[in-house]
């Protein structure tokens, strides 16, 4: 049984949930194969894990299909990790926060906030563990979108002289807001550096315990709390929102622009409210510009098209491959090839 042989058998085995062979994903770690042994070591990461059973069937299928006549001893050791890749934040509430993800747009009201709790939401639901940060100081929406306007309490631990936030947990998502600490119908009329102060709080102040992703529901703009965030936090990659409009795509190009020049990671955009659906002949009606013309013009990878629903179930299979793609852009080894495979004879 040769090398190439085991890499092509790895190669048809197909993850439908990505779309892609376990020799693509890189999720192979370890063949060591002697005599009569073989020994194959996968590494599936935590967002995968819906896939779990179906890899372990499909792997004995295919492995008794191919060396049924061949006397060997197999073995198949499936682990599960998410590896770290926000490496600088450490001694801080965030230290143990695998991946952080901004979701942004330079302009407001085009979903940003939607698309960032539902991310949340889907990665939970692979799981993940999750915690979903409101970092729009100026007008937070995670506490009207989770139907948490009401007085609510948020707990603190003091340890010397620092004090630490609990985190409001609602069915396994850490979330934290601005909103959930001052009143959020009167205006807040803070200054540069007083924001800047008070959303590193919402990141070294909290206690995020240990989480896969942290996601970071950004302002509109390009103002002071985007600075401080490329400066001071270790972040692993930002997704872009917009929808089809001249406006809208204007604004997200000079975020882009920021994000450029401040090095963080673009994984892509997302096409929020791309077109609607007829009741009543099931058609797609694009109501804004071309998208082959916004993608000209932002030259970054569109990752979806959500339409206009007004019933977020309906566009659940969109958040679903939206969190795929966002755990596959995150976790190191997805550009892995048979290189990086520890192969002992």
């Amino acid at each position: 049984m040769s090398y190439f042989f085991l890499v092509d058998y790895f190669s048809q085995i197909t993850v439908p949930e990505f779309k892609q062979n376990l020799m693509n994903l890189g999720w192979i770690k370890l063949i060591k194969k002697k005599q009569s042994f073989l020994l194959v070591q996968i590494d599936v990461p935590t967002f995968a894990l819906n896939s779990l059973q179906f890899l372990k069937k499909s792997i004995w299928k295919h492995l008794f299909k191919c060396l049924k006549a061949t006397p060997i001893l197999v073995r198949i050791h499936i682990t599960s990790n998410l590896s770290f890749l926000s490496t600088n934040n450490v001694n801080t509430g965030i230290k143990n926060v695998k991946n952080i993800i901004l979701v942004v747009s330079g302009k407001g009201g085009v979903g940003k906030s939607t698309v960032a709790a539902n991310l949340s939401l889907s990665l939970l639901n692979k799981g993940c563990k999750v915690g979903l940060l409101d970092a729009d100081v100026y007008g937070p929406s995670i506490p009207t979108l989770f139907n948490l306007t009401s007085k609510i309490s948020i707990f603190a631990q003091q340890e010397n002289s620092n004090v630490s936030l609990e985190p409001i947990i609602r069915n396994g998502l850490k979330m934290m807001s601005i909103g959930f600490l001052v009143d959020t119908s009167t205006a807040m009329i803070w200054r540069g550096p007083v924001i800047s102060s008070a959303c590193l709080q919402l990141f070294h102040n909290v206690q995020w315990g240990d989480l896969d992703y942290l996601i970071v529901d950004m302002p509109p703009g390009t103002g002071d709390i985007h600075l401080t965030i490329a400066q001071k936090i270790s972040v692993s990659g930002a997704v872009l929102i917009s929808t089809p409009h001249n406006l809208a795509i204007a604004d997200v190009i000079r975020i882009k622009s920021l994000l450029r020049k401040t090095n963080i990671d673009i994984f892509g955009y997302v096409e929020n409210m791309s077109y609607f659906i007829c009741q009543k002949c099931s058609a797609k009606h694009y109501i804004f510009n071309s998208s082959e013309k916004n993608n000209y013009l932002l030259n970054i990878p569109r990752i979806i098209d959500i339409p206009i629903h007004n019933n977020l179930n309906f566009l659940h299979s969109s958040f679903e491959y939206l969190s795929s793609f966002i755990g596959l852009a995150t976790y190191k080894s997805q550009k892995s090839n048979t290189r990086n495979i520890s192969i002992l004879d």
